[in-house]
């Protein structure tokens, strides 16, 4: 089983490693960011046209079903992420989504400044 990442970074070793775990027979993770750069900087971009985000949910669409058994996401805008789910008809990919906790540090510097720094924790891959 194939997985596509649209993600804005790669997998963590925590996140590979739990996909492992859950079970699936993973066959490799593809990021559509190295698979189709154009298409990766346009959804990454969303803009706020209606009919260009239907555009870019329909290649992202069609890029999935066409060899990806699961897609790794958000990617974009939520008004984007609405377009998308409803550009698959009945027959759809498995959507993973990385849960994560946010925990935030303030670091006080040498000039006396706070400086906060949010670290996102994986907790958990939510399957729909």
């Amino acid at each position: 089983m194939t997985i596509l990442n649209t993600m804005q970074h790669s997998l963590t070793n925590q996140q590979s490693d739990q996909l492992t775990d859950m079970g699936h027979d993973w066959d490799s993770i593809v990021s559509l960011k190295e698979l189709d750069p154009d298409l990766f900087a346009g959804v990454s971009n969303c803009p706020a046209d209606e009919r260009i985000l239907q555009m870019l949910a329909e290649r992202l669409a069609n890029v999935i079903m066409d060899g990806y058994e699961a897609v790794i996401l958000p990617i974009g805008s939520p008004a984007f992420m609405f377009i998308l789910s409803r550009s698959f008809g009945s027959v759809r990919p498995k959507f993973l989504f990385a849960h994560t906790e946010r925990m935030s540090e303030d670091q006080r510097q040498d000039d006396g400044t706070v400086k906060k720094v949010s670290i996102f924790k994986h907790i958990k891959w939510i399957v729909l």
